[in-house]
């Protein structure tokens, strides 16, 4: 199909409905079933270009419930400053975009990333009518965005189609990318919606209002909080299952990650709003929470088969044994565990792994530390605060200070190259960015970004990461054995 410049003028008109949801924390129901649609932000004019443009897709998070493509990550300083193209796509959510094991013949699931996948598909075909280049593709997003990165680097359907990604806080390797709970999920809904008859049970699906059925899985939700929705193995988008511990896996898994240029990293707090609420306040870290802390460890991975002899080392691990009973710490600590297991050690786990194969391209890992108004006297960086300084908003923002502006542009620049070049470094000469080392296994080595920070450091979180990579990791391989 050719796109003329007044159909994209007319496109460009209005954004399209958000995917159907229910709000986070409430009743409350938005959005559209008519929604499978994309904003592309070109900058400039296409008259006069050079050379196609690289492009960026992103998929927003949200757990895989809730959250859209917005004007909060529309890209339009990203495309404008790094003349780059930005994409942004909505993709099916919660029930209708992750139910699985309806019946035999309509079982699969990954409807929601199924829908990423033909939009990245559309992108492919159509975007050198909007002055892109279908060669450099690179796809990006956090949290369930990220995680879905990883989804669309390992499934067949995508071979060929993705120059380069970045994962934000989430990838293939993350345990809450998988449906642990695909059974409760299906028999809640079918239970909820009086569909339980098997002869029957896809049309009787299909006649229920959508926000019924969107909330039909309450009850499986309310007991497995916001891991409910993930994917599942269907033989077709997924062959196998990746996770943690990547190379044991089916092999074709890493090796088609390791096929795409790769960038990922995770916050310094990313933890802080999934960790139990007590954490979160001032004063509560008391010698009777230290049960709780330990409660809070075993309760967020047990679900995901870790073996009670592993939730010990993490025990142990998550503990200032030279302040024991420090409330700050025992708060502190539980949030470091919960960024660790969800996001920071996946994250460098993954690098490890992609730099076991013999045929692979550099991989880059960073760690964001800027701080962000935390409670508690909590500190570091909250899940996903990066977006905003590679989306532009500080310099957008008139208020903002300089420090963030400027890191906003560097930021902009180190993501913006990672489309274009595949590497986060000025590879045409520019030279006004600090160079970002790749990946070493040996060193753990990773690029701090920070104000006034960005710098190449080893040892990623060492002993906290350590933990989950090869304590744990051990631990399972030993029990295994057995």
């Amino acid at each position: 199909m050719s796109w003329t410049r007044q159909a994209l003028i007319n496109l460009l008109k209005v954004y399209g409905d958000i995917c159907r949801q229910v709000d986070w924390g409430s009743e409350e129901s938005s959005g559209s079933e008519d929604c499978l649609t994309l904003n592309i932000l070109v900058p400039d004019s296409l008259d006069g270009q050079d050379s196609p443009r690289a492009v960026m897709i992103w998929i927003h998070g949200g757990a895989f419930v809730t959250a859209t493509q917005s004007h909060y990550t529309d890209g339009r300083a990203l495309a404008l400053h790094e003349d780059v193209i930005v994409v942004n796509i909505n993709y099916r959510l919660g029930t209708v975009g992750f139910l699985s094991g309806i019946d035999d013949a309509h079982s699969l699931g990954n409807f929601g990333v199924r829908d990423q996948q033909v939009a990245i598909e559309w992108v492919s075909r159509n975007i050198a009518d909007f002055g892109g280049d279908p060669e450099r593709i690179n796809i990006f997003g956090c949290s369930a965005g990220g995680r879905s990165v990883g989804a669309q680097l390992v499934t067949p359907k995508n071979d060929g189609l993705i120059f380069s990604a970045i994962g934000q806080s989430g990838d293939i390797s993350s345990d809450l990318i998988w449906d642990n709970f695909a059974e409760d999920n299906i028999n809640a809904v079918l239970e909820n919606t009086n569909c339980t008859d098997e002869s029957t049970r896809l049309e009787c699906l299909r006649s229920v209002d959508i926000d019924v059925l969107q909330r039909a899985a309450d009850t499986s939700k309310a007991q497995n909080r916001e891991w409910q929705w993930g994917l599942v193995v269907d033989g077709d988008f997924f062959v196998d299952r990746c996770g943690m511990n990547m190379e044991n896996s089916d092999e074709s898994c890493l090796r088609r990650h390791a096929q795409v240029k790769f960038m990922s990293g995770c916050c310094s707090a990313d933890g802080y709003g999934f960790a139990p609420a007590w954490t979160r306040r001032d004063g509560e870290g008391s010698i009777e929470k230290i049960r709780l802390s330990i409660e809070a460890i075993t309760d967020f991975t047990i679900p995901f088969g870790y073996r009670n002899e592993s939730l010990e080392v993490a025990k142990l691990t998550y503990r200032d044994w030279e302040n024991p009973w420090d409330e700050y710490q025992i708060r502190n600590l539980t949030i470091e565990a919960e960024t660790d297991w969800r996001y920071c050690a996946p994250t460098v786990n993954l690098h490890r792994d992609r730099s076991t194969l013999e045929n692979k391209d550099e991989t880059f890992l960073y760690y964001f530390d800027v701080p962000s108004q935390l409670s508690g006297g909590m500190q570091g960086a909250n899940h996903c605060a990066d977006n905003k300084f590679q989306f532009g908003h500080p310099i957008l923002n008139p208020i903002s200070t300089p420090a963030d502006k400027l890191l906003s542009r560097q930021m902009m620049r180190y993501w913006a190259n990672m489309a274009k070049f595949g590497s986060p470094n000025d590879l045409e000469g520019a030279g006004d960015l600090p160079n970002w080392e790749a990946f070493n296994p040996e060193r753990r080595n990773f690029f701090r970004i920070d104000h006034g920070v960005l710098e190449n450091e080893n040892n990623f979180r060492s002993s906290f990461t350590a933990t989950w990579i090869d304590s744990i990791r051990n631990v399972e391989d030993l029990k295994s054995d057995a």
